[in-house]
């Protein structure tokens, strides 16, 4: 119930709750998880999700890293389904 009265953290109480970059790099994975939940990633999750990783100190290039990763991993299970079409459109709905 307190985390529910507190609302979603700022950055900077983020940044202070997440000390290293371990699980910095595994918050921002984890949200990037979550915004792929119904498909993809909206203009307004993505903002979000780049203002908690500059405030974490993930770079831009390590976000778009960490992007293709969960994107990768959310297709790979699909891989040996016999119907390549149906993998192929998932997989163009992921971006990929």
């Amino acid at each position: 119930a307190e985390i529910e009265r507190r609302g979603p953290p700022s950055p900077t109480d983020l940044a202070e709750a997440l000390p290293g970059d371990a699980l910095r790099l595994l918050f921002i994975k984890a949200a990037l998880l979550l915004a792929y939940v119904d498909g993809k990633v909206t203009a307004a999750e993505r903002l979000k999700i780049i203002v908690y990783a500059n405030s974490l100190g993930v770079s831009a290039e390590r976000q778009a890293a960490l992007e293709e990763s969960v994107r990768d991993h959310l297709i790979e299970p699909l891989a040996r389904l016999q119907n390549t079409e149906a993998v192929h459109q998932v997989a163009k709905k992921l971006g990929r």
